[in-house]
């Protein structure tokens, strides 16, 4: 150190920086971490509002995970039909684990499958990447029509929504998703 003190204020000058530089990069990491754009299934609460147009039916509403991109493309009309069909078709119903949301003739109310229902750590569990929501035949057609309405498939990657409340509508047209 010289008689003005410029060394030494210069070595602390220079420490300091380097302890800056280290907590600055600690919090960048600790951020970027934070901000992830890593994929993960998120959970959240579906409510499925019937129309007037359906609301003199009983009808119900099945909610349940599948895992892959395979597993959800397969879910056209005739699937449908089959996963509410009786008989030899139940055991494979009922090893989709699914919710349903069941209406008697003349109510109009949403009814909702909630983030914090435990069903979602079976579906996670097992490795869900969508929810499929169904209805059967019942509620397809005003005019009592035997038409099968297509499933709504949801994404349930946490990227995807920015809500947390995804809304579906059942017309006479079938399920239609209301949320964007």
């Amino acid at each position: 150190m010289n008689q003005t003190g410029t060394i030494g204020k210069s070595w602390t000058a220079r420490k300091a920086a380097r302890v800056g530089l280290c907590v600055l990069v600690a919090v960048a990491v600790a951020l970027l971490g934070a901000c992830s754009s890593k994929p993960r299934a998120g959970r959240y609460t579906v409510e499925v509002m019937p129309t007037q147009s359906v609301s003199g039916q009983a009808f119900d509403v099945d909610l349940f995970g599948v895992a892959s991109d395979t597993d959800y493309r397969t879910w056209g009309s005739d699937q449908v039909e089959q996963h509410f069909a009786g008989g030899a078709l139940a055991a494979a119903r009922a090893d989709r684990k699914p919710v349903t949301l069941h209406w008697e003739a003349g109510d109009s109310q949403p009814k909702r499958l909630e983030a914090g229902d435990p069903m979602w750590n079976a579906w996670l569990d097992k490795g869900a990447w969508y929810l499929v929501v169904a209805t059967d035949s019942r509620a397809a057609s005003a005019t009592g029509g035997q038409r099968v309405s297509k499933p709504v498939v949801l994404p349930l990657d946490v990227r995807r929504w920015k809500t947390k409340v995804i809304r579906v509508e059942l017309g006479s047209s079938g399920l239609q998703l209301v949320t964007r």
